[in-house]
């Protein structure tokens, strides 16, 4: 029997000295861990025992001292030598007495510490953000270990920090972000992100896009590069910045030598090629770079919608875009020295439409990576209309937020329809990669770790046993089928705005029901057009304004009584939660539902008002709606203060995205505009 701690003694902990640095970092959370649990910080000790006895040792396979260690002690690792991020655990000696961890790679060495951390001494895997700590206890201990994972069902599995908000104001003195953009002025604390990283990696994710629009010449920018990699992590960019060249960087490089030129592949390409490079000579100073290609325009938009120099048609448009594929290709391969390198092209938006309709050519060896749509988190056309090819690897683009549509403040994608997409992509062959937008990450943990468990093994996932276990293990075992429960009331009452393919396809979640009522602002203060009115790029457009008005009278009505299902839910799930976890309940769950139906009552009072404004009512009945709006906004953000407490005091003074303050200054101001000109 294996002994992690008792009263009078904690393991030692045996690595050798020529381990890879991210396996040290991983031993020392393990350390940590280990007194979390009840033990006190175990020693690491950089070297290989000889004569000691029960110990833990971890290493990796390529390690030569180690595998001389291995050979001596009679340990097999056969199945896993040679083979991507896999481990093994192992007790081992007389009576069991040592536990080994064996790496195929220094990044399976770590899953093996992290599956020690979560499976043996029951740390929560996410508790930096849930706060769930384990009850200590005085020993622990563990017999006939043996533990031989499979290769993960996705290579590359990580997590994309985009419409970071929150996260970017959550600390002061991240650094300051040289940037024309009304958004990520700060750059994200290293202590915030390295609270990110560390629950990445214990969820086995390897992979991550630490912000939007890093340029890596801001020092506090390339910081985040540097401890996204220093933990074995792989790094890559948003595919709005190939290369890791945004326009703003575009900006910044330029104005720094004394230049001001307009961002156009077309009129300027040898400075493309020029400012390509300086890019990927200093991103290559970095391990594990999964190089980003393409071409797209200012703000996440078409690179036609700023340079009107783009010729028109769909097949040039590709050409040129195909051109930029090719360059920067060859630029990475020509700065590296070798073609052994990995690259992604992201089918988002315009590039999913060029891809289908075949006006794209790819560079050998880059993974295509399909996306899904944004605002519904179900996969576009171009995924079920492209041929696979074998030159090229497949990878998924998912959203569980998405700046705009939502979700961004209160869940909006559900883990079956994850789970939907998830097995869409493996079924198709797209395991090479997997990057997930998860934004400021605390409000989507739940969806979040379901990726994170779908794109390690697939095939073991069920979705009735992981919201089981996630709600057992977050609210305690009493809690799990009185907060399923709950949790089935709050996905059934969004409205649907269409069902397709499956039955929430696309729900009017929080992103989208602001943009509704911003459209009813303007509808309302006059500025809003009234013929024609669409609401959604991918619905039919309105006849009008009374139609428009008299859909979402109907979908918001229709969702109170659904909404109020949700509450008497959580009002009922409540006694089953264990006491020490009501706070986690109440961020995770409770506020969140409170943001939601805040934002439903705030745009269904809008609707009453601008159907009172058509109907001929007086400028104060009109205001009296639109006040009613505005208290339903207030509410809500007094309801999300209950969420900012302790560590997270000060979570939401960074909500520059849905803005909700300045949504409700601007009702308020309407109120008080539209009653005003009534009394006059």
């Amino acid at each position: 029997m294996f002994e992690f701690f008792n009263p009078n003694r904690t393991t030692d902990i045996f690595v050798s000295a020529a381990e890879d640095p991210a396996v040290f970092c991983a031993v020392g959370d393990l350390s940590r861990d280990i007194a979390r649990a009840g033990g006190r910080e175990a020693v690491v000790k950089r070297f290989l025992p000889r004569d000691e006895s029960a110990y833990l040792v971890v290493g990796t396979l390529g390690n030569a001292a180690f595998e001389r260690w291995l050979e001596a002690h009679g340990i097999e690792t056969t199945p896993i030598a040679g083979s991507w991020e896999r481990y093994v655990i192992r007790s081992f000696g007389d009576d069991g007495r040592n536990l080994v961890i064996v790496g195929s790679d220094p990044r399976g060495t770590m899953w093996g510490v992290y599956h020690v951390s979560e499976y043996m001494l029951g740390i929560d895997p996410i508790y930096l953000w849930s706060g769930n700590e384990p009850v200590p206890r005085g020993d622990l201990a563990v017999e006939d270990v043996e533990v031989v994972s499979g290769e993960p069902t996705f290579k590359y599995r990580g997590w994309f920090l985009n419409d970071e908000d929150i996260l970017c104001e959550w600390r002061d003195d991240g650094g300051t972000r040289y940037i024309d953009y009304p958004f990520y002025s700060t750059v994200i604390h290293q202590d915030v992100l390295m609270r990110v990283v560390e629950t990445a990696l214990r969820l086995r994710q390897n992979l991550m896009i630490p912000a939007s629009f890093i340029d890596i010449m801001n020092p506090a920018e390339e910081n985040l590069v540097r401890i996204v990699t220093e933990r074995g992590m792989f790094v890559s960019q948003h595919h709005v910045e190939p290369l890791g060249v945004s326009h703003f960087g575009w900006d910044n490089y330029w104005a720094a030598r004394g230049r001001e030129i307009p961002c156009s592949f077309v009129k300027h390409r040898e400075e493309y090629l020029e400012i390509w490079r300086e890019y990927v000579e200093r991103w290559a100073r970095y391990p594990n770079v999964i190089w980003q290609l393409g071409l797209r325009g200012r703000g996440d938009r078409p690179v036609w919608f700023h340079d009107d120099s783009v010729p028109p048609t769909d097949a040039a448009r590709g050409a040129l875009i195909s051109d930029a594929y090719a360059a920067q290709h060859e630029i990475v391969r020509d700065v590296l020295g070798t073609d052994e390198f990995a690259s992604t092209t992201t089918l988002w938006m315009e590039g999913s439409e060029l891809q289908r309709d075949g006006h794209l050519t790819f560079p050998d060896g880059v993974t295509i990576v399909f996306s899904d749509l944004g605002s519904s988190q179900v996969m576009q056309e171009d995924f079920d209309r492209t041929e696979r090819r074998d030159d090229f690897t497949y990878g998924v683009y998912h959203h569980v937020c998405f700046w705009g549509d939502g979700p961004h403040l209160a869940h909006g994608t559900s883990v079956p329809k994850l789970a939907y997409n998830y097995r869409r992509a493996h079924e198709k062959g797209d395991t090479e990669y997997s990057i997930l937008n998860v934004a400021n990450v605390r409000e989507v943990l739940i969806g979040a770790e379901a990726v994170a468990r779908l794109t390690w093994d697939v095939a073991a996932f069920d979705v009735d046993a992981y919201l089981k276990a996630w709600i057992t293990r977050e609210f305690g075992a009493g809690a799990a089928e009185a907060v399923r429960t709950a949790y089935d009331a709050y996905f059934a009452a969004f409205h649907p705005m269409h069902q397709k393919r499956i039955p929430d396809e696309m729900l009017l979640i929080d992103g989208m029901t602001r943009r509704l009522g911003l459209k009813l602002l303007d509808m309302l203060d006059g500025t809003a057009e009234t013929s024609g009115l669409s609401y959604y790029r991918h619905l039919d457009t309105f006849d009008g304004p009374d139609e428009f008005l008299a859909y979402f009278a109907s979908a918001l009505g229709n969702a109170e009584p659904r909404w109020a299902a949700v509450q008497r839910a959580i009002y009922d799930a409540l006694p089953t939660v264990a006491a020490s976890r009501l706070t986690y309940f109440t961020d995770h769950f409770t506020v969140q539902y409170e943001t939601i139906v805040g934002i439903y009552r705030w745009a269904k009072s809008l609707v009453a008002a601008a159907v009172a404004q058509r109907a001929g009512k007086t400028p104060q009945e009109v205001a009296a709606a639109i006040t009613r709006a505005a208290s339903h906004l207030e509410k809500a953000l007094l309801d999300r203060r209950k969420a900012e407490h302790g560590v997270f005091e000060n979570w939401y003074r960074g909500d520059r995205k849905m803005n909700l303050p300045g949504v409700l200054a601007r009702t308020r101001e309407l109120a008080d505009a539209v009653g005003g000109a009534g009394e006059r």
